[in-house]
């Protein structure tokens, strides 16, 4: 909690304008609202979540209460350098809540099979990128090389999702979480 509170005075008295906060961050705000009214944050602007699913009621209360220019939900991994799905800003309730967006100017991101067959819309599998800002992979470690990409140089996430039929992303967990079902 009070790594929490040092963030958000940290952005009042340096006058951010943009900042990236985890839902756990978001969460927190939305806990204490006596403290964290409509009119807490003067400058804060554009605001980018990340790292887990954000709660539809975390951010219909979020959106409400402070009315940041902009308030975006993006997807990516350490390897893949920046986000590779970043929604930018559509004012739609429903997609800004529930998606990571479109794929990323430069990116490619497919949807595979437990075999490696790239799937279509609306079906469930991996996640995968390219693109060159992705890793070439770990030095001198071919044998996790092996792992982290598919036959055709798409990085794994280990994610589990989809893109619908707008070409909006969706994550629903990572591949070690999800029970398979045959």
């Amino acid at each position: 909690d009070e790594t929490h509170d040092e963030v958000f005075e940290a952005i009042n008295k340096f006058g951010a304008t943009a900042a990236l906060l985890v839902p756990t961050q978001l969460n927190y705000l939305v806990k204490n609202p006596q403290k964290y009214h409509k009119n807490y944050f003067r400058t804060l602007q554009d605001v980018l979540t990340t790292a887990a699913p954000l709660s539809r009621s975390t951010y219909e209360t979020i959106r409400e209460r402070f009315r940041f220019r902009n308030f975006r939900n993006c997807y990516g991994m350490s390897e893949s350098g920046c986000a590779l799905a970043v929604h930018l800003g559509d004012t739609n309730l429903l997609i800004n809540c529930e998606t990571v967006g479109k794929v990323s100017p430069g990116m490619q991101v497919m949807v595979i099979d437990n075999n490696g067959n790239q799937l279509g819309a609306n079906q469930l599998g991996e996640i995968c990128m390219n693109g060159d800002q992705v890793t070439p992979g770990y030095m001198n470690n071919s044998a996790e090389n092996d792992k982290l990409f598919t036959r055709n140089s798409f990085i794994r996430s280990g994610d589990i999702g989809y893109y619908d039929d707008n070409h909006f992303f969706y994550i629903i967990g990572r591949s070690k979480e999800v029970m398979k079902v045959d």
